[in-house]
């Protein structure tokens, strides 16, 4: 038969192993504990309690009472002060007459004499210097010394719990960090779907404004050119103007880089922009037989000569 030794280093083990230790789940992990604390301690009464936020209560999370889960307390620190400033200071408190003891007689009215509790173990569970709250061992009946193994147990106990509430917040941070990022990324896809789509409705209006130039513009310039009385200087700077305004269709042929000469470059425009032979050659101050042969370069630059491509259709089809 194993020795109480050999028990204590058994349970170790096995708890160490245990899938709850491992995966940082502290109130499963708190229950194994428990319940091997008072089946190797052979004490009746056992409990895992943790502070609330700011310490102001003292919750049990699991409570034994005779291998029966009890439902979870709540206690007031401000009610045992001593209690409560020894859980916080000290690693062990260790009560052989827990009536008696000046860290937890004040329980007995309250708490132990009700019970029947006369020795006391508690171990406090820690994250760093911060007490997260305590394993208590209560030995119901005659008073109880506790021997040397038995607080070193329920000490190692106490570190195991710490360790699986670290463990616990470890794997809810990565598990936080995990969805922030995949929200960072959905929003990231959302900004360049955005951007994306006001970039292509921007070149759309660009678009639309250069063929309503193209239209309708561009013709009465043509006119204002034929009229008596205008002045070339205005029309001048009127035209640098709107080339400018319309310059994204250069910048289309530009891109291909088929070495076309300025003019022909306006012949390409007004070719886009739906106008006739006759009438590029009006506006240009070119004979129709010219503007021919313009369409002609053009169309053996865009290596198109001898191909059923509509030069029109073509240069509406240009992609940036």
């Amino acid at each position: 038969m194993k020795n109480k030794l050999q028990k204590e280093y058994d349970a170790i083990v096995e708890l160490t192993k245990s899938e709850s230790f491992i995966n940082g789940e502290f109130v499963k992990f708190s229950k194994q504990v428990v319940k091997k604390a008072c089946e190797i301690m052979e004490v009746k009464r056992a409990g895992v309690w943790i502070f609330d936020e700011g310490a102001k209560s003292l919750n049990s999370i699991v409570l034994i009472d005779s291998a029966k889960y009890l439902k979870n307390v709540s206690i007031k620190t401000s009610d045992y002060p001593n209690y409560m400033q020894a859980v916080q200071a000290k690693r062990s408190i260790i009560a052989n007459n827990a009536l008696t003891n000046k860290d937890t007689r004040e329980l007995a009215e309250d708490y132990l004499d009700k019970i029947g509790i006369s020795s006391m173990l508690d171990n406090g569970i820690r994250e760093g210097k911060k007490t997260l709250g305590v394993l208590c061992l209560e030995h119901v009946g005659q008073q109880r010394k506790w021997a040397v193994n038995e607080i070193s147990f329920a000490g190692t106990l106490s570190d195991l719990l710490s360790q699986a509430y670290i463990l616990g917040e470890i794997k809810e941070t990565k598990e936080e960090l995990i969805t922030k990022r995949k929200e960072l990324e959905e929003a990231n896809i959302a900004l360049k779907n955005i951007l994306t789509r006001f970039e292509d409705e921007k070149n759309q209006s660009k678009e639309n404004i250069a063929n309503n130039i193209e239209k309708n513009i561009i013709p009465i310039i043509s006119e204002m050119k034929s009229s008596k009385g205008h002045c070339p200087e205005l029309i001048q700077q009127l035209e640098v103007s709107i080339t400018n305004i319309n310059s994204s269709f250069y910048k289309r042929l530009a891109k291909f880089n088929m070495n076309l000469s300025p003019t022909e470059v306006k012949v390409c425009q007004m070719i886009k922009s739906g106008y006739q032979g006759k009438e590029i050659a009006e506006m240009l101050g070119l004979s129709f037989a010219t503007v021919e042969t313009h369409k002609k370069n053009i169309r053996k630059k865009l290596d198109l000569t001898g191909k059923a491509v509509n030069l029109k259709v073509y240069l509406n089809n240009l992609e940036v």
